[in-house]
C-alpha cells in the first residue's frame, strides 16, 4: 500500500492523497470506497459545471424579498439525471414548452451540503467563486436571526453572484424595493425570538 501525504493526486500513478484514496493494489489500479466517492463527486461537480448552475435566486412573498439559495442540473437524459439524483437527492422535474428535466437542490441546508461536497472537485474559477460566494450567503443567513431582511452584505453577495452568472443589471430603484425595509419591518423583526 502506497501512502504519499500532501502530494497531488495524479489517476494512474503511485502519487495519491490518503485523504481520498486509501488502498492500491500494487498494479497500478486504486480500490476503495474512498476512491469510489471521489470518482462519483468528481462527475457529479463536472456536470453542475457543464451542465447546472448555482444562484441565489430571488422571490417575493408576502411583500418581503426571500432570497433561494439553488443548484440546478439540465439535461435531456433521464438516466443522466436519475444518477446525479442516486448521489445526492433533489427534487426532478421538466419543463413542458422544450421537454429539457433539472435536477433542483434548494433550501440553505440541502444545497450548502451539495457545494461543500463537490466543492474540492470543481475546476472551473468563475464556478468556484460562484460556489463560495453562495456558500458565504449560506453561512451568514444561518448565523443571524432569519426574521431579519437582508443588509448590504447579502445585497452584494446577491449582485456579485447575479454578475458571475452573466444575468443583467437590476435598476437601482428596484433594489432599494428589494433590499432595504420601511422602519416598521426592521422593528417588528427585531422583536421576533429566534426558537
Amino acid at each position: 500500500m502506497t501512502k504519499c501525504e500532501n502530494e497531488p493526486k495524479v489517476l494512474g500513478t503511485d502519487k495519491v492523497t490518503t485523504q481520498e484514496i486509501s488502498v492500491h493494489d500494487g498494479n497500478g489500479q486504486f480500490a476503495g470506497k474512498a476512491f469510489e466517492d471521489g470518482l462519483a463527486l468528481g462527475w457529479l461537480a463536472c456536470a453542475i459545471e457543464s451542465e447546472g448552475s448555482i444562484q441565489l435566486a430571488w422571490s417575493r412573498g408576502n411583500g418581503y424579498l426571500q432570497l433561494a439559495p439553488r443548484v440546478n442540473l439540465a439535461n435531456n437524459a433521464q438516466e443522466f439525471l436519475e444518477k446525479a439524483n442516486a448521489l445526492f437527492g433533489g427534487r426532478i422535474t421538466r419543463k413542458q414548452f422544450n421537454g429539457v428535466a433539472y435536477l433542483v437542490w434548494s433550501g440553505f441546508k440541502r444545497t450548502k451540503r451539495v457545494l461543500e461536497l463537490i466543492l474540492p472537485y470543481m475546476i472551473i474559477e468563475r464556478k468556484i467563486e460562484i460556489a463560495k460566494m453562495v456558500l458565504e450567503f449560506i453561512n451568514y443567513r444561518l448565523s443571524v436571526n432569519p426574521h431579519v431582511q437582508y443588509g448590504p452584505k447579502e445585497k452584494a453577495l446577491f449582485l456579485k453572484v447575479r454578475e458571475l452568472n452573466g444575468k443583467g443589471r437590476i435598476a437601482k430603484q428596484e433594489l432599494k424595493f428589494r433590499f432595504e425595509e420601511s422602519s416598521e419591518t426592521t422593528r417588528h423583526a427585531s422583536t421576533l425570538k429566534v426558537e
